[in-house]
């Protein structure tokens, strides 16, 4: 269950493994359970990307071919609110493409284009609330 401003709606199937190479798609990580053996293997989260480590880590393990498997089963309740979303700060937009770059996933141009797009919207809506 996913809890938005308008309450609450249910997610099913929220992401596709497959999906994050291609696509950029994330894992929700509070829903994923990884084995000790995975991490001692791969590595943990890498904290120098403060704002997505969670994501760069599904990217790691997808690329070291590692299986994601899909429940059905909720498992987490994540409440979203708009302030604190990933997406809204313009920085993670950077960390994304840094990511993507040096896992060589051949997504990380579209974050050059959602960064320049963060900054917009944050100059906007600025300009806007001085009127």
């Amino acid at each position: 269950l996913i809890e938005t401003k308008e309450g609450f709606r249910k997610e099913i199937g929220i992401s596709n493994a497959d999906l994050i190479l291609k696509t950029g798609t994330s894992i929700l990580h509070p829903t994923t359970f990884i084995k000790k053996s995975v991490l001692n293997k791969y590595g943990i989260y890498d904290t120098r990307y403060h704002s997505a480590s969670d994501y760069e880590l599904m990217i790691r393990l997808k690329k070291n071919h590692c299986y994601f498997y899909f429940t059905g089963i909720i498992i987490s309740n994540v409440r979203i609110l708009n302030k604190g979303r990933v997406s809204n700060n313009c920085y993670a937009h950077i960390e994304a493409y840094k990511m993507h770059k040096f896992h060589k996933t051949g997504n990380h141009n579209q974050y050059i284009f959602s960064f320049i797009h963060c900054l917009a919207r944050r100059t906007v809506k600025k300009i806007l609330l001085k009127i």
